[in-house]
């Protein structure tokens, strides 16, 4: 040991326990001066006033320059752009997205644009009822500055507690919110300054807002004006509500899109984890860490073979799910294919049986009755096409590597399966006969007891390798591993949508109660003139209806091209069906009812002496 170093940040894609030098490493040694050889990651720091651009384009004239049978290109990525930026394979850690970070950041602002709009839209409502108490303190003495600094100071001081209790609420919901989204993230950006000054912004911005309709406008107006109840609103009398009810559109608007979102991501997962894959990943045990057995590795799965539970085990450098490497091959013929890159996989014979891949054409690896399969290739039927081999690739030969690189012939196409997620189109696979030390060993277990069988499995695992430790894991719980994010957007989803459709039905509350309020005369003389609770529930839903309505229509659109921009992401993925707008659209207009028959039906209630004895 020759020193300690200092741990890395958390958000750092570079973590270890321990740092070894390259040299200790006989393969590195072997590999480095191996233009073809990329087991490395190399690191740059550059001269201040370096361009990127300009040192990329010298590397590529210079590899160029060196006639190498690979066509090879280095292109350089930001240290700070890797963790959400880089979509490159074999990445030292799982990496974010930054598309999702901007859109759940535009949607959180959106629900905080509803919260506003709710509070600007009851701060109104409750200033033009409030006529008489500032007619009153007018006759009382009360100076119009002094009804402004009231009016303001009642608005900063809600947004006031309304921020500390959100800070309150950040520090609680932390730990919950970390184990939704397996991050570890802090409370220590809240108090950034960009934060604060932008929460800082917010509070005056609003307290403007809010307080400014009854701190100027009703402030402004004579005590007989106010004690008549009569306060014309900001718009003209005919069209007095429709800014609440516009703005309740457009809350309900969003809900109901994010709503429908909710249901297509929540389906797109399904899809996933439902769609055939082309292979059997149920009831598939991977045993990790075969890399370090050596040629155990082949004695160990021979003894596991002998296990009763045990239905079939195979050798693999990689499974489906992982990351495949890829390789240059050189097609026999046609000449106009010199030269390709294609993933692959060493395997054993029993890798299609363990799996289920299907073999179209051709046969399997059987190296007990053909000797020379050692050097044999499986096709899968994108590669056969990526070759130009639509008429027949069985006995064609690829050369595997440039210079002294291997080559194979090919004795088998199997069925195209997704070794990758359903994000990519299946890509051209080559799984040429096992010559090198596997990664993994697969078994293939009955069903009906899965317990017995990993019992011994391990056991055997010990008997013949005592000293390695025992490692593994179940091939359908790793396939759908590579759709975590997605997972995690579904449940972050639905949290955003609780939170829309709650805060959209307290703006519904807000408008019926103004709506109430500014009626209330009306009312009691229906009321009076014989007008059932019924009639009068229906006279204020109208009012409701319509802006709902019209938000549902307006969403359709809306949630259609987000839902579809993000299905692109998947290059299999379901189609949107009218039902799914149905479903959202129905769902939020029953939650708005109701709402509003809580509402109405408590004001149609209401004794009409009650209403007119104060008129």
């Amino acid at each position: 040991i020759t020193g300690v170093v200092k741990g890395f940040p958390r958000q750092s894609h570079f973590h270890f326990d321990f740092l070894a030098s390259l040299r200790s490493l006989r393969i590195v040694k072997e590999r480095q001066n191996r233009w073809g050889a990329a087991t490395v990651y190399t690191y740059l720091i550059l001269k201040k006033g370096s361009h990127i651009s300009q040192l990329e384009s010298k590397l590529q004239k210079y590899v160029d320059g060196l006639g190498l049978e690979e066509k090879s290109s280095f292109p350089l990525q930001r240290l700070t752009d890797i963790h959400l930026r880089s979509r490159v394979e074999w990445e030292l850690a799982p990496n974010g997205n930054i598309t999702y970070v901007y859109g759940f950041s535009i949607i959180g602002i959106i629900i905080l644009a509803l919260a506003c709009i709710n509070f600007l839209n009851l701060s109104t409502a409750s200033g033009s009822v409030r006529a008489r108490e500032v007619g009153m303190r007018k006759v009382l003495g009360s100076h119009r500055s002094q009804l402004v600094g009231q009016f303001l100071f009642e608005s900063f001081l809600y947004m006031a507690i309304a921020i500390v209790l959100a800070f309150i609420l950040c520090h609680l919901g932390l730990p919950i919110l970390n184990d939704i989204t397996s991050k570890q993230l802090t409370t220590t950006s809240l108090y950034s300054p960009f934060v604060v000054m932008t929460l800082g912004s917010l509070l005056v911005v609003v307290t403007i807002l809010a307080g400014l309709y009854p701190a100027f406008y009703l402030s402004s107006l004579w005590p007989d004006q106010l004690f008549k109840g009569r306060v014309v609103s900001l718009v003209n009398r005919s069209g007095r509500q429709w800014l609440r009810s516009a703005l309740v559109g457009v809350q309900f608007c969003i809900s109901i899109s994010l709503l429908v979102g909710t249901f297509i991501v929540h389906d797109q997962i399904y899809y996933v984890q439902t769609k055939s894959l082309g292979f059997h990943k149920e009831y598939v045990i991977v045993l990790h860490g075969a890399r370090d057995l050596g040629m155990k590795a082949l004695n160990v799965r021979n003894q596991l073979r002998k296990i009763p539970q045990v239905m079939a085990a195979s050798l693999t450098h990689a499974l489906p799910g992982h990351t495949f490497s890829s390789v240059i091959v050189y097609p026999e013929q046609p000449a106009n294919y010199p030269e390709t890159s294609l993933p692959f996989t060493m395997v054993d014979e029993d890798f299609v049986k363990t799996l289920g891949v299907k073999v179209l054409e051709g046969r399997n690896f059987s190296l007990n009755e053909f000797p020379t399969d050692a050097s044999a290739i499986l096709l899968n039927q994108a590669a056969v096409k990526t070759l130009g081999w639509q008429e027949g690739a069985l006995g064609k030969q690829v050369k595997i590597g440039g210079g002294r690189g291997i080559t194979g012939q090919v004795i088998g196409v199997v069925e195209d399966f997704h070794f990758e997620s359903l994000h990519h189109e299946i890509r051209p696979l080559m799984l040429p006969f096992i010559q090198w030390r596997p990664a993994f060993i697969i078994l293939r277990v009955k069903p009906d007891n899965i317990a017995d069988a990993l019992s011994a499995i391990r056991q055997v695992w010990n008997k013949v390798v005592p000293n390695q430790f025992f490692e593994y894991s179940f091939l359908d719980q790793d396939y759908q591993n590579l759709y975590n994010s997605e997972q995690r957007i579904a449940v972050i989803f639905k949290i955003f949508v609780i939170l829309a459709i709650f805060i959209a039905c307290i703006g519904l509350f807000g408008l019926l109660a103004f709506i109430a309020e500014t009626r209330t005369k009306e009312i009691g003389i229906r009321k009076v003139l014989g007008a059932t609770t019924s009639s009068i529930v229906l006279l204020l839903a109208k009012d409701v209806i319509q802006p709902i309505s019209i938000a549902f229509l307006a969403a359709i659109p809306i949630s259609y091209y987000f839902s579809d921009l993000w299905l692109t992401g998947f290059t299999y993925h379901i189609e949107i069906g009218y039902w799914t707008f149905m479903l959202g659209g129905c769902l939020v207009f029953l939650i708005a009812l109701i709402t509003v028959s809580w509402q109405t039906v408590k004001i149609a209630k209401t004794n009409p002496a009650d209403i007119l004895r104060l008129e």
